[in-house]
């Protein structure tokens, strides 16, 4: 194949994927599917507890991952100020106090993880901050020595580099993670049912 050909299958799928995005707006649709919406506002998302309900390692203290992974990914197109209602079908009445538990207890864990990153995240800038004006303050003064004529560039570069990564800590990576940690909470509240 020549690159004549390969040139015009690109220009054909950039022009395609333009015209999709114009098109379409990019925006958290949840499907119908597997949720609905309720009389009160609520969504309700629809889980089947026939099949596995707890993971095969835990003696039965935990859900299994691949229920956790239906109900995040289902959850995930569902607008943040939505209630949630978690509807189980098809749950023994004995298990139905363990699902509960397991549920809070695998959410409130992971919202627990999410603040505490964020935490964390906090505290990483502030240091690379305090660290980055240690360094311009030492290139400074090494700048009005020449003996130290090569040392006050490395301070210099020390101090930009010190200064963009507490900037991408605290912009970037905590607004990742308050996203994250909105969804783990809007699932955290959400209400558990059971249904025949």
């Amino acid at each position: 194949m020549n690159n004549k050909d390969k040139s015009k299958r690109r220009k054909s799928f950039f022009k395609s994927l333009r015209d999709y995005s114009k098109n379409r707006k990019a925006k958290r649709n949840f499907s119908d599917r597997y949720s609905e919406i309720c009389s009160d506002g609520s969504i309700r998302i629809r889980v089947d507890g026939k099949n596995e309900l707890f993971s095969p390692y835990s003696f039965k203290n935990d859900l299994s991952p691949e229920l956790i992974g239906y109900i995040e990914d289902t959850a995930y197109n569902i607008p943040i100020d939505r209630p949630l209602n978690i509807c189980f079908s098809s749950v023994e009445k004995d298990d139905q106090e363990k699902v509960i538990k397991a549920y809070k207890k695998y959410f409130e864990l992971s919202f627990n993880d999410k603040c505490l990153d964020l935490r964390i995240y906090f505290i990483k800038s502030v240091i690379l901050m305090i660290f980055g004006f240690i360094f311009l303050s030492v290139g400074i003064i090494f700048s009005h020595f020449d003996a130290f004529w090569g040392l006050n560039e490395i301070f210099t570069v020390a101090a930009s580099f010190s200064m963009w990564e507490s900037i991408d800590f605290f912009l970037l990576g905590r607004t990742e993670i308050k996203t994250k940690k909105l969804d783990t909470a809007q699932l955290l509240l959400a209400k558990i049912e059971f249904i025949e």
